[in-house]
């Protein structure tokens, strides 16, 4: 009997463990962003049914005032900052994720 499997799984690698792990993946959320930017720059990064239509540009873009306005406060390190926003919409509630890498 062959098992089904409908979903692509090039790229997965299951460990001794049966732990299922992403192979060849980017050592970040803020460099996979970067390559979305540098690949694809114009494609759809976040869709709001009914609504706002985001690219990875303008993603990035906006990422990057928040960035700004994050070092002009004085609030830098290394590492990461994941900030989330929310705020209410016709269709309910919606979230903004930023996220930036101090160089």
């Amino acid at each position: 009997m062959s098992v089904i499997k409908p979903f692509d799984e090039s790229g997965i690698a299951r460990g001794a463990d049966g732990i299922a792990r992403y192979l060849e993946r980017p050592p970040s959320v803020v460099e996979m962003l970067r390559r979305s930017v540098e690949e694809a720059p114009q494609s759809e990064a976040i869709v709001e049914v009914g609504g706002e239509r985001i690219n990875y540009r303008d993603l990035w873009d906006r990422s990057a005032r928040v960035a700004g306005g994050l070092q002009a406060l004085g609030k830098s390190g290394k590492g990461e900052v994941l900030l989330r926003f929310k705020r209410k919409s016709r269709t309910g509630q919606r979230s903004h994720i930023v996220v930036w890498q101090r160089s």
